[in-house]
């Protein structure tokens, strides 16, 4: 009788072990989207990955980051299952043992923002610096494994076991949903538009230590965000204008009134996430205050909870 009570409870542990980590996983949920469904050819196609402890504990995750390939995945596929290979940035993250992981409150959420033509799009004879994905349809999903030591886990598992360590160690894998969408080629007014956009891109090919050529490419671009609002390709051309190309003809930015005019897209994230923390603290509170229900409050309002400025009180 001793002996069955005693399988029974190690029978139980066992199984209680089993589920503990998914059960942890399950606090941690990942929310993916997009502007909307539907993008011309080299339209910028900003993407939304939020990561969100759902729960009631404090929970510790990994690096929510492109650059991190060993924890953060962005899987796109085209229309025929097959997944594009990711051409982004790689970041070196040496293992830290004494490292618990980022730390994630009840209700916090992480931002994961970027541009999928900056991390999958292909280079040809138009595109050097910014890239382009051939029109057709598409379908998104984030990939995050959420055990920071799974990696150490792994290493020593496998001197002891070989390849059978892959399926015993517990990466705390989570997927957000899948969100699809489709490239379309431009007509008409956004034809031309694209075809200024494709020129401006063209001339970096001919830009040189010395060049001159940024006075050329600078009136191309700003004459797009001026002369065509409503434009699809209005945040392609805008993200190419600052930097060497802006510097060459003197452009200053002003930085409140870019975020004010993207106050709803995606893109407007790295705008505010840029601004110095004197101009934020002095402009984010009526800013959220005029636009209450924009992304910008949104991403102020996560400043001033979880990050940069969560030391300050509005």
């Amino acid at each position: 009788m001793i002996r069955k009570n005693f399988l029974v409870y190690l029978n139980t542990s066992l199984i209680a072990l089993f589920f503990i980590p998914s059960v942890l996983n399950a606090q941690l949920k990942i929310t993916l989207s997009l502007d909307k469904d539907t993008y011309l050819e080299d339209e910028s196609i900003w993407f939304e990955a939020v990561e969100e402890n759902i729960g009631d504990e404090t929970m510790y995750s990994s690096y929510f980051l492109t650059s991190a390939k060993e924890y953060c995945k962005v899987i796109l596929k085209d229309s025929e299952g097959k997944e594009l290979q990711y051409k982004g940035g790689m970041g070196n993250f040496p293992y830290r043992p004494e490292y618990p992981g980022y730390k994630v409150e009840p209700g916090q959420k992480v931002y994961l923002i970027n541009n999928l033509l900056a991390i999958f799009g292909e280079r040809d004879e138009n595109h050097r610096f910014v890239f382009r994905l051939p029109p057709g349809r598409y379908s998104l999903q984030v990939m995050l494994n959420t055990n920071y030591h799974w990696l150490y886990d792994l290493n020593e598992k496998y001197k002891k076991y070989g390849a059978m360590a892959y399926d015993m160690v517990d990466k705390g894998t989570i997927f957000s949903n899948i969100v699809e969408f489709k490239i379309i080629k431009s007509t008409g007014i956004e034809k031309e538009v694209q075809d200024k956009l494709l020129q401006a891109y063209r001339l970096t090919y001919q830009i040189k230590q010395g060049s001159s050529i940024g006075t050329e490419i600078f009136p191309i671009l700003k004459s797009i965000v001026d002369n065509y609002p409503e434009s699809a390709y209005v945040i392609a051309a805008h993200s190419s204008m600052p930097g060497s190309v802006a510097n060459s003809v003197g452009y200053t930015r002003n930085q409140v009134e870019e975020a004010i005019r993207f106050k709803d897209r995606i893109y407007c994230y790295t705008l505010t996430s840029g601004l110095n923390k004197e101009l934020s603290l002095q402009k984010f509170p009526e800013l959220k205050s005029k636009h209450p229900d924009s992304k910008l409050a949104e991403y102020i309002d996560h400043y001033y909870k979880y990050g940069r400025l969560k030391e300050v009180r509005e």
